[in-house]
Order: C-alpha cells, then sequence, then structure tokens
C-alpha cells in the first residue's frame, strides 16, 4: 500500500529523529496525506534492518580490520529498564549495538572488540581493559575526570594537567591541519 518513499521516510525519522510511532504518522500524515499504521511502521523497520544486516556484516569486518578502534557505551532507557547502547568507531566507519548488558556478553554479541588486533581508544572501563591488545585511554574521557575532579577537590596538581592536554590536543590538530602524520 505504501511505497518505499514513504517507507524509507517512515525509517529515517524514527531512527534518526527518534519519533515515536505516533508522531510519525502524524508528521507523514501532514506532509503526504497518508498515515499508516504502526504495524506498517514496524515492518518497516524490520525491512530496512534485513536489508541492511550486509552492511553492518562489511562493517564490523572493515572495523576488525583497522589499527585503531574508539569504543564507548551509554546506558539507555528501553521500556522503563536501563539497557545499553554501544558505539566502536573510526573516522570514517560507526557501528552502534543495544544490548541489555554493558560488560563482556554484550562486547561479545556486538563482533567487533574479542578478536580485533589492534589498540582500542576508551575510558579504561574494565571490561575493556580486560580484552587482549593494546589500548590507549580517550582524552576526551580523561579530562572530564580531570574537571570533575578539580572541582570536588581543587587540588594543585590538576590544573596543569588539563592544561597540558588541552595543548597536546591543540598541537595535534594544528600538526594534521598541516598534513604533518608524525
Amino acid at each position: 500500500q505504501y511505497g518505499p518513499r514513504i517507507k524509507a521516510g517512515a525509517v529515517y525519522l524514527q531512527t534518526y529523529h527518534r519519533l515515536p510511532y505516533e508522531r510519525v504518522v502524524a508528521v507523514l500524515h501532514d506532509l503526504f496525506g497518508v498515515a499508516p499504521s504502526e504495524g506498517t511502521l514496524a515492518n518497516a523497520q524490520m525491512l530496512a534492518y534485513t536489508r541492511l544486516e550486509p552492511v553492518e556484516q562489511a562493517t564490523r569486518a572493515a572495523l576488525r580490520r583497522t589499527d585503531v578502534l574508539h569504543t564507548d557505551e551509554t546506558g539507555i532507557r528501553v521500556a522503563g529498564r536501563t539497557a545499553w547502547a554501544h558505539v566502536v568507531s573510526t573516522a570514517l566507519l560507526t557501528y552502534y549495538a543495544y544490548h541489555t548488558k554493558r560488560g563482556r556478553e554484550a562486547i561479545r554479541a556486538m563482533g567487533v572488540l574479542i578478536d580485533f588486533a589492534g589498540r582500542r581508544v576508551h575510558d579504561a572501563w574494565a571490561a575493556y581493559l580486560g580484552l587482549p591488545g593494546a589500548y590507549a585511554l580517550c582524552n576526551a574521557h580523561l579530562l572530564r575526570e580531570l574537571i570533575g575532579l578539580h572541582e570536588d577537590t581543587g587540588q594543585a596538581w590538576i590544573a596543569p594537567l588539563i592544561h597540558l592536554l588541552r595543548t597536546i590536543y591543540t598541537a595535534v590538530t594544528d600538526a594534521q591541519a598541516a598534513g604533518q602524520t608524525a
């Protein structure tokens, strides 16, 4: 009954703009004069999910072959319960995964980090530290922790370290902009 453009628009509104079914129906009705059922919207989501499975597999495979990965997770509420949105990324690739667990079970289910041979950049969370291979600490996470510690304690050594991290970041960014690779 609805063509691929309406279904794609609905999936886009639901996933990228995170609109609930009711609002997607309202937007589609306001813009195009159509009012698909919530079942139609759910079916469009499932169709997109199924058709994008090869892209997901290719993305995970490409991430496993890269030299450096960034990984993190954040708590989300799903049906009144805490779940986890996990991310593994590079400058060009991003893989998101939803899981009810935060730790090793979720990491195994993602299928990227367990057999990854490169360097993982993360926030020093124990589940990441327990993985084989090399890692680096995420400066954004480290900076956030230092700022919080400085606000809480006012210890004198923290401010110079924050300044140093910001100076290093600026120097690296400037060097990259100038075309330097090392």
